[in-house]
């Protein structure tokens, strides 16, 4: 009898304070403070945990859910950072490790290229990541670029990581490649619109798992190991920009 009545207690009087402590976490769409704990909850109904790290002196803000300007106003390489390759088919890798294995080296590719080179061989390619594939952080960056950080295992000391990009809006080119950049742009944003500020967004205690494609490009503005957040950086400049299609699994 006795352990009945505190089955009974415990049912009627800690339950309701414990969905009232679930409900008053900070969620992306009620984020306030981003020294808060804040939860993404992605469109498989799947709840994320995030935290930010910073990643210059921008002040980081969420008094606005909105991510800006969409044209991209960087000026290196401009052409190939926002246009696809075209007429090449899609190839499939089973880990990040083995893209990175069959790119050429970073000290080939910096000796080529210069920042006003259009797309060279070696870049004109297309891939595909499908399986055990993890959105680790994204920061929106100055010239209207997402950085995406991703890996190829759940677990971050096991992951390698690459840098993918979602591309601004070119303002020059066909109105069929400004269409496709625009589309996964919207589709990004529509997701992580509450992310956008000067802070990398990190899911580092548990990575989305995503499956992504788009047109590989070697980045002379940024050498190996320094873009994304400490301890998620890839160890080179090889990435995958821009990115055409993004699916969450």
């Amino acid at each position: 009898m006795p352990t009945l009545k505190i089955f009974i207690f415990l049912l009627f009087y800690i339950t309701p304070f414990l969905s009232i402590a679930q409900t008053n976490r900070d969620t992306i769409v009620t984020l306030k403070n981003q020294t808060k704990r804040a939860f993404y909850k992605a469109p498989n109904g799947k709840i994320y945990p995030v935290k930010f790290i910073a990643d210059s002196n921008e002040p980081f803000s969420t008094e606005s859910a909105q991510c800006g300007e969409d044209e991209f106003s960087g000026t290196d390489r401009a052409k190939a950072k926002t246009s696809f390759v075209r007429g090449v088919p899609f190839k499939s890798f089973a880990s990040i490790a083995a893209l990175a294995a069959s790119l050429t080296k970073d000290s080939e590719m910096k000796a080529k290229l210069k920042r006003t080179s259009p797309r060279i061989a070696e870049e004109k390619k297309n891939v595909r990541l499908r399986n055990n594939i993890f959105l680790y952080a994204m920061k929106k960056e100055g010239d209207n670029d997402y950085h995406v950080i991703i890996g190829d295992n759940a677990v971050k000391s096991k992951a390698t990581f690459f840098n993918v990009e979602i591309s601004g809006v070119p303002q020059t080119g066909t109105a069929a490649n400004k269409t496709a950049i625009q589309t996964i742009r919207d589709f990004f944003e529509d997701n992580f619109v509450e992310l956008c500020g000067s802070k990398y967004a990190v899911f580092s205690a548990k990575p989305i798992p995503i499956a992504i494609e788009g047109s590989m490009f070697f980045d002379v503005d940024h050498s190996a190991g320094t873009v994304g957040p400490n301890g998620f950086r890839p160890k080179t400049a090889w990435e995958i920009h821009p990115v055409s299609k993004i699916t969450f699994k």
